[in-house]
């Protein structure tokens, strides 16, 4: 059945081992084309999951941001291996992950707002904020990634390396990782622009691309039991 589903996709399969650094490639134009056909396979579902985590996120003032986000890669991850997710699992990381998710959302956002004195300084300053910000944000949503994978809690003290450990693996190719993170932003802000609904769709595709780059580059099968594979439309 997932040789059929391949086939249809038009893409490659997930490999269940981790590559070689020498071998990660930042497919953008495949990681997106998955993501849309994934999107896809549920629209209506995938829209309500980031409709609920975006809600509570905001009526709990970001407290719950970083453990809903959790949740919905939990999701994500979900309907990669071909399993249907409930909106039940959307509260996974709230339940489980908590105190690391939400560590990690304060810090994001300490981090970020230090980011922004450099928007002070004319041009070169704002050109380093910017930069920051974007690959901020995604270095932030591998990190929930992994925390979604984790079968314990994730101890606090282990956030910083496992940064550090997927900075490793994005640093080959550093300059297309951003692209990547850029092309991320753009996306979910497209649906901001152009329609308040059009965001959840456009977020929703976002962290399925999202996570489709995670296992495909970022992944190590030596530590995560958890392997995505590919689904695709009848």
């Amino acid at each position: 059945m997932n040789e059929e589903y391949n086939e249809q996709l038009n893409v490659e399969p997930v490999e269940t081992s981790a590559p070689a650094p020498q071998e990660n490639k930042v497919d953008i134009g495949g990681w997106l084309k998955y993501a849309w056909n994934l999107f896809v396979t549920d629209v209506i579902k995938f829209m309500v999951a980031a409709l609920i985590v975006s809600v509570i996120s905001v009526v709990t003032c970001l407290i719950l941001a970083g453990p809903m986000s959790v949740g919905f890669f939990k999701c994500v991850l979900k309907k990669m291996r071909g399993e249907d997710f409930e909106y039940g699992d959307l509260f996974d990381g709230v339940k489980t992950q908590f105190l690391p998710a939400f560590i990690l959302s304060l810090a994001a956002f300490v981090v970020i707002g230090i980011v922004q004195v450099f928007n002070l300084i004319p041009i070169v300053g704002q050109i380093v904020a910017f930069i920051a910000q974007v690959a901020i944000a995604l270095l932030v949503n591998y990190l929930y990634l992994q925390i979604a994978e984790a079968e314990e809690t994730v101890p606090i003290d282990r956030l910083f390396d496992m940064g550090k450990a997927i900075i490793a693996k994005t640093q080959p190719e550093m300059v297309m990782f951003f692209v990547w993170a850029l092309v991320i932003s753009i996306i979910t802000g497209i649906g901001v622009v152009a329609c308040c609904v059009g965001v959840f769709a456009t977020v929703a595709i976002a962290m399925i691309a999202t996570a489709k780059s995670y296992v495909d580059v970022i992944k190590d099968d030596s530590q995560i039991d958890v392997v995505a594979e590919e689904v695709s439309v009848e």
